[in-house]
């Protein structure tokens, strides 16, 4: 009796699967052609002449012009249309939550950043989250109603499966906070949720320091702490859970350093995060009590002491990434923050580091590049995943790829 339905349920999802297949492909080749894509699908040519009448009827997909004929009829050539959509990305850091909205290629049109004490716990942090994105939405230069999904980075790791976090170092009072449920119940739109150094690095490998790399790791220097993403095979590895990466919390040191708490004593974060540069910076009384990291690194250029004081963290820094190069044998390191992205002593001292302490058949096949696209990566990155959401086919957990087309890139740094 219930076979009929079944039946129409397979074909319906058949339906969506088919249309997901196409809108990807379009996406990634940025310019195609019918034909084209019934061979590269093994789709019949009806059927995708139906699913790319419904895109363009959903203005998702244009037709640009004609293409050059391979024998018969020339082509008419499709474009993925990157403005059909607009995307919010929000970053919340250890003292500010910033936000942009993107299009579809993560081209920002709008940004907007506010003060918060992530110490302050969920119960006053939560409320400023929701009335930055709702000025976002009400402030929003393409209007409300073209903004489809909400991606959101936090620094610290969460349980990627239901977007909550799990017991966040740095985000005291967080643990457990269903992040994902309540912003997806507020304003009604797909909210996808994710580490910070994970957005940073799938930002930075698609429009970044890692293009063209098959495996990346990405190492975040935030005002956080520091983390890490991880590109394997062209796929962001969130391990079991989704808390893969945490490369500040690992031991580097086994003396009794409690400066930066019990719980990181010796560790990467303990002896080379922003937080503890700018600590030994202000007890040397180098930098003023007021001054920031910017306000730093301008100083290291006529200041002997920061500059060695950067280079104890560079030397840091580059035992755990050589340790990072053994195990994971990346093609590619990108460095991200303030600090590595502005300072050249920084990235040469990890590069001398790696070379002496890392085995040299992978070392010789590794770049370490300090990371390119500044203080909205991760913003970008939240935008991004929230975009690969909205458009994975039905039933999947992830993206076939990270990897997008040359053509579709833009200049995003700022």
């Amino acid at each position: 009796m219930n076979r009929p339905s079944a039946l129409t349920a397979d074909l319906s999802l058949m339906r969506e699967l088919n249309r997901a297949l196409v809108l990807q492909l379009i996406r990634r080749e940025g310019r195609i052609s019918r034909a084209d894509i019934a061979k590269h699908t093994k789709l019949s040519r009806s059927t995708v002449s139906s699913i790319i009448n419904d895109l363009i009827e959903a203005s998702l997909v244009t037709e640009t012009g004609i293409g050059t004929s391979k024998g018969g009829r020339r082509p008419i050539i499709l474009e993925f249309n990157y403005q059909a959509n607009y995307i919010i990305g929000l970053d919340v850091s250890r003292n500010a939550v910033s936000a942009v909205i993107t299009d579809l290629n993560a081209r920002i049109c709008s940004r907007r950043q506010i003060s918060f004490n992530v110490n302050d716990g969920p119960t006053v942090g939560m409320p400023l989250i929701k009335q930055l994105i709702s000025t976002m939405l009400t402030e929003s230069p393409v209007g409300r109603g073209r903004i489809s999904a909400i991606g959101v980075g936090v620094p610290g790791p969460l349980d990627f499966r239901n977007g909550r976090t799990i017991a966040p170092p740095v985000m005291p009072g967080w643990d457990n906070v269903p992040i994902r449920e309540e912003l997806s119940q507020t304003f009604r739109l797909p909210v996808s949720i994710d580490n910070d150094a994970n957005l940073a690095a799938m930002a930075e490998y698609r429009w970044g320091a890692g293009q063209g790399a098959q495996n990346m790791v990405y190492l975040y220097m935030s005002s956080a702490g520091i983390g890490a993403g991880l590109i394997i095979d062209s796929h962001l590895f969130r391990g079991s859970i989704g808390s893969a990466g945490e490369v500040g919390h690992t031991t580097l040191s086994v003396e009794n350093d409690e400066s930066f708490g019990p719980i990181n004593a010796g560790s990467l974060e303990a002896l080379a995060s922003q937080i503890t540069v700018l600590r030994l910076a202000r007890e040397q009384k180098l930098i003023n009590a007021d001054d920031d990291v910017h306000a730093l690194v301008r100083k290291a250029e006529s200041s002997p002491e920061i500059q060695a004081i950067l280079r104890r963290t560079a030397h840091y820094l580059g035992v755990a990434i050589a340790s990072i190069i053994n195990i994971f044998n990346p093609d590619r390191v990108v460095i991200g923050g303030v600090i590595p992205e502005t300072s050249p002593l920084l990235i040469e001292t990890i590069r001398a580091t790696v070379a002496r302490r890392a085995l040299s058949i992978a070392v010789n096949n590794t770049s370490i590049v300090p990371g390119a696209l500044g203080r909205n990566v991760a913003a970008l990155g939240a935008a991004a995943l929230a975009t690969e959401r909205l458009f994975a086919p039905p039933a999947l957990e992830r993206p076939a790829t990270l990897g997008v087309h040359s053509n579709e890139v833009g200049s995003l740094a700022s």
